[in-house]
């Protein structure tokens, strides 16, 4: 009994028990710290602070102010033409909304409108922005634009398209190299005169893969061409058994 001999209740609560009761069984994934549900935990929260906003304050112009505050502190929505809606991180450029709406729209894109008025691609997005992506099939991306973005996914796709171009490059390289080299040796002195027969080619070709470990004749001639492996190395094992 408490004062004056009336009942109390009392409770006893752990700090997870607390959060539950007081947050619902969402507060219990963040309260383990377990990945799956700690987003929508989170969410869950803002929203419950949301709620008590709505609850506490009684001019309309002030809610406003702290939920526009408290919303587009970390991010900007920005509008498609057709009206769909992307969250970026706040600060991001023309690049991140476009790698964000398709890869191939980053790739190639050359510009955007931004509300009907034309930036270049370093442009930063502001909430409530429509853009519209200019793009161009002769457009590529540059290593510049590691600099401009600002997003993971941006950066990842850029860094993948430089990536593709110099082994495509590279490969064109060996290949030449190895042409060239092949034509020299098939013209020295005392060389055999018959070419090799495809099923010749191709077991040579499987013994010096073996040789140095590598997967297949794509990968040799990215070898060759990034000089990883020098043609001259690669002759000697491929004629090895003409010696």
């Amino acid at each position: 009994s408490g004062y004056s001999g009336q009942r109390i209740e009392v409770q006893i609560r752990t700090r997870e028990m607390h959060q539950v009761a007081e947050e619902g069984i969402a507060a219990h994934w963040m309260y383990k710290g377990e990945s799956q549900g700690v987003e929508e935990a989170r969410r869950f929260s803002w929203l419950r602070q949301l709620v008590e906003w709505v609850q506490q304050l009684n001019d309309p112009q002030e809610f406003l102010h702290y939920i526009k505050e408290d919303l587009f502190e970390k991010e900007v929505f920005v509008f498609s033409p057709k009206g769909h809606l992307y969250a970026l991180p706040k600060g991001s450029s023309v690049i991140d909304f476009a790698y964000r709406v398709h890869s191939d729209l980053g790739n190639h894109c050359i510009g955007a409108r931004v509300n009907g008025r034309m930036v270049p691609l370093k442009h930063q997005v502001n909430n409530g922005d429509t853009v519209e992506v200019i793009q161009s099939p002769n457009q590529t991306p540059h290593h510049d634009w590691l600099g401009i973005a600002r997003t993971s996914k941006a950066q990842a796709r850029i860094r993948q398209w430089i990536k593709q171009q110099q082994r495509e490059k590279s490969v064109a390289l060996g290949r030449e190299l190895l042409e060239k080299e092949f034509r020299r040796y098939a013209n020295r002195p005392g060389a055999r005169n018959a070419a090799l027969s495809p099923k010749e080619y191709q077991e040579k070709l499987e013994y010096v893969l073996g040789s140095l470990n590598l997967a297949d004749e794509e990968q040799l001639l990215a070898a060759l061409g990034y000089g990883q492996i020098t043609v001259g190395s690669f002759i000697q094992v491929f004629f090895a058994s003409e010696e």
